[in-house]
């Protein structure tokens, strides 16, 4: 009603103004004209000016107050509504200013003991579902800036075909600071078939997803996970298995791991600036999984027990597999269009397993940033032990456009078991 009484003000404002002007009339008619008021009518009449009738103007003012018409009370409800809105309260505890999310669609919902809530602000999403074990975590909608850790308890995030893009270098953050190894975090997908927009990372600029693009994009389909400003999964001395997931455009690894178990069966790692996955220590199982256009390696091992089954690692700058005082075991994949060394080992204690694999179509240049000379852009062996099953087949692989497929190095302990087909 505001505005209406505003208008009712203006009327009467106005009205007063009038009645003034009219006594400061008459009083000067008593003072210049003997006949008063009169007089002065006759003298104005006489000039052909009209004097306004007071009761006139009062009805004038009535009608400036007289009832708001109906467009007049609907403004005046919305304008009500957006005040509500914007409505802003302080916790003194940590000085953050929150807005209420009044009227918004919810963006996530928390689903624990039977009981599914929907929140509005993601970060209150967050905080009850990392309270509650047990709690599935459900995305309504794309959401970016809150990272999702878990400490301890079991813990599940369904991204329900949306985009959960992190707001800091941590990402999703499993770690278990209580030292029983109970932290479980499991990553489903509710809408594998929700498709979504993406360019490929070009240097040192990750991969970016936008559903707004008409022309020029790639596309994959269902949930993903992306951070701009770190990593998108940290697994530290906890247990996370995900499936039917896709990591893509983080701006360092797509999972950075340090201790701990990893389970991920038919995901994506698309176009990062560092690695697709960085293990150091832990144990690793990747089944029918594809890391594509990373700016480092495709999958680097320093310390951690792996098996890559089923999997395509291709067109990363550096190598597909580098491996380093790990034991891994390569079985059934494709590594491809890698600009080094296809897989690299180059530690004593390294064992690694190749069954059933084809390496293929990796390019290295002549020297490496060091000046080093690159060799072996197929396979390449400088420390370490291994062992070929199967059908092996390392082809087509060149440094800097001369075919460079096996380099065995002959003054480290190397230890060759099998052999290899179609070289």
């Amino acid at each position: 009603m505001r505005r209406t009484k505003q208008h009712g003000r203006a009327g009467i404002n106005t009205g007063r103004l009038f009645l003034t002007i009219m006594l400061s009339v008459a009083m000067v008619a008593s003072m210049f004209f003997p006949g008063g008021s009169a007089a002065l009518a006759e003298e104005l009449d006489d000039q052909d000016i009209e004097l306004v009738d007071l009761d006139l103007q009062e009805d004038t003012i009535e009608d400036q107050e007289s009832e708001p018409t109906d467009d007049a009370l609907q403004l005046d409800e919305e304008e009500q509504k957006d005040e509500e809105e914007d409505l802003v309260t302080f916790d003194d505890e940590d000085l953050q200013v929150e807005v209420q999310d009044n009227g918004q669609q919810p963006c996530a919902s928390v689903t624990a003991g039977g009981t599914t809530t929907s929140y509005a602000n993601f970060a209150d999403a967050v905080e009850a579902w990392k309270d509650t074990d047990g709690a599935t975590l459900t995305l309504l909608s794309d959401v970016s800036g809150t990272d999702v850790p878990i400490a301890s308890g079991k813990r599940t995030i369904d991204l329900n075909g949306y985009g959960l893009r992190s707001g800091s270098d941590t990402g999703i953050c499993t770690i278990d600071d209580l030292g029983e190894d109970d932290a479980q975090l499991t990553i489903v997908d509710g809408r594998p078939n929700a498709e979504h927009r993406y360019t490929d990372r070009v240097g040192d600029d990750p991969a970016v997803v936008d559903d707004s693009l008409t022309e020029g994009y790639k596309t994959f389909t269902g949930g993903y996970i992306s951070s701009s400003v770190g990593d998108a999964l940290w697994v530290v001395a906890a247990t996370v298995s995900m499936e039917g997931i896709t990591i893509i455009g983080c701006k360092y690894d797509g999972i950075y791991m340090y201790g701990g178990n990893l389970t991920a069966k038919e995901c994506d790692i698309i176009g990062c600036k560092s690695d697709g996955v960085y293990a150091t220590c832990g144990f690793v199982t990747m089944t029918g999984c594809i890391i594509t256009g990373c700016r480092n390696e495709g999958f680097d091992a320093e310390g951690c027990v792996a098996t890559l089954t089923n999997c395509v690692i291709s067109n990363c700058d550096c190598e597909g597999v580098e491996v380093d005082e790990s034991v891994i075991t390569i079985k059934g994949c494709i590594i491809t269009g890698c600009r080094e060394q296809g897989v690299y080992i180059y530690d004593e204690e390294a064992l690694v397993d190749i069954v059933d694999t084809t390496i293929t179509g990796n390019t290295a240049p002549a020297y490496n940033e060091s000046g080093d000379p690159y060799v072996g852009a197929g396979i390449c062996v400088k420390r370490g032990e291994l062992s070929l099953g199967g059908a092996v087949e390392v082809y087509n692989n060149t440094v800097a456009g001369a075919p460079s497929n096996l380099y065995v190095a002959a003054t480290h302990p190397v230890t060759i078991v099998g052999t290899l087909n179609n070289n």
